[in-house]
């Protein structure tokens, strides 16, 4: 894989996985437009039966909360890879790896508690999306 074609892969899975992900969670924030973020409940509550939406004043909170957060780190790994990876290519690796492998850890284990095993499967696709490029850069630059 081309250095250029692991920067575009990790830009599109920014943008994909995070940014968009952020705002289909935080969808589920108001009732009117929480029809995607209940579909994505649903899946990681397996299996796919219409029986989990956000419905409840706490759980729409913990949609916008989640899809915030999520779409923010989004917003802080597009500068890194858009801005800093160029000038300092292994800060901004280490960065965004760091921060991926902490996501996940604490995602994975928050979820398995909740009942949701699916959802460490979409992790673990995540975390492929992100990771795979990130080494190919780091090993492209040294």
């Amino acid at each position: 894989m081309a250095l250029s074609t692991a920067h575009t892969i990790l830009k599109v899975s920014i943008a994909i996985n995070m940014l968009a992900g952020g705002l289909l969670l935080a969808s589920g924030s108001h009732p009117t437009s929480a029809v995607l973020a209940n579909h994505f409940f649903d899946l990681t509550f397996w299996p796919w039966d219409q029986a989990q939406s956000v419905n409840t004043p706490v759980a729409r909170l913990a949609a916008g909360l989640g899809g915030g957060a999520f779409f923010g780190w989004g917003v802080a790994c597009w500068i890194v890879a858009t801005q800093l990876f160029d000038r300092e290519p292994a800060v901004a690796r280490n960065i965004i790896l760091f921060g991926t492998i902490a996501w996940f850890l604490v995602d994975s284990t928050a979820s398995l508690l909740a009942g949701a095993p699916a959802n460490v499967v979409f992790n673990g696709l995540i975390l492929i999306s992100l990771v795979v490029p990130l080494l190919r850069i780091h090993t492209a630059r040294t």
